[in-house]
């Protein structure tokens, strides 16, 4: 009887621990662009190119033509996620972060990932974008934000003692003319490696930072729905993740 007891007991605790970790990495709250200083340091032109596909065995592929990669598709009161039609498309309507992890237990270091992704609805205050080294619950951790109005921003986001969470903005909020705006669908390449990270939009150089907060953690997509629309929704037809190449751009 005491085994059954504790048995019990120990399930409860694991569904219980679960059920925390998908609800903080469903409702992050999103960051409100007022909330944060623009960084003054200037975009690179794009007409500096990003090599998006190397000609390397990729470390995670997925062009959604099937769940066969088991993504978490779970939904909820005012969000959702759905793979059909070649796409996993997020829509979140509760003025927070929808996050999609890569369905894998490793994390990573050093490496590249390009994604094709579409803000489908919102405003300029949405996104959609990358979480990258990232710990377990995305509470530190890097992030890229492009916008609905096609403009970017690489940030830094740091968790305290009291739970609360800075957003550090590395470069941006800027607008490029390499990336396309609300509507139409962006190739967004990250090269992140040792302490630089590389933000290419559609095969241009958009930025390049320098940052030795985090060392590695894990991967995850997102929509984040701001304060002034009613639903923000993303389409996202391929990921692939590649180890970092021997030269940066």
């Amino acid at each position: 009887m005491l085994v059954l007891v504790t048995g019990s007991l120990l399930a409860l605790v694991l569904i219980g621990s679960a059920l925390l970790l998908f609800f903080s990495l469903s409702h992050q709250p999103a960051t409100n662009r007022s909330q944060v200083a623009a960084s003054a340091n200037p975009s690179p032109s794009p007409d500096v190119l990003v090599q998006a596909r190397p000609a390397t065995a990729p470390l995670f592929s997925d062009n959604f033509a099937d769940n066969s990669k088991g993504w978490d598709t779970t939904g909820g009161p005012g969000f959702s996620k759905t793979i059909a039609n070649h796409a996993l498309t997020m829509t979140d309507r509760n003025h927070r972060i929808l996050v999609a992890p890569l369905p894998v237990r490793q994390t990573f270091s050093d490496f590249q990932i390009t994604v094709d992704m579409t803000l489908q609805s919102g405003d300029g205050n949405d996104s959609m974008g990358i979480y990258m080294r990232g710990d377990d619950q995305l509470a530190n951790d890097y992030r890229v934000d492009i916008f609905g109005d096609a403009t970017y921003a690489i940030s830094k986001e740091v968790t305290g003692l009291d739970g609360n969470t800075q957003v550090r903005i590395l470069s941006g909020i800027s607008p490029n003319r390499a990336i396309k705006p609300l509507g139409q669908q962006n190739e967004v390449t990250v090269i992140i490696k040792g302490n630089q990270i590389i933000l290419g939009v559609n095969g241009h150089l958009i930025a390049s930072v320098t940052d030795s907060s985090y060392s590695n953690g894990m991967i995850a997509l997102f929509v984040s729905n701001g304060s002034s629309s009613p639903a923000a929704t993303a389409a996202i037809t391929s990921v692939t993740v590649y180890p970092a190449p021997s030269q940066l751009p």
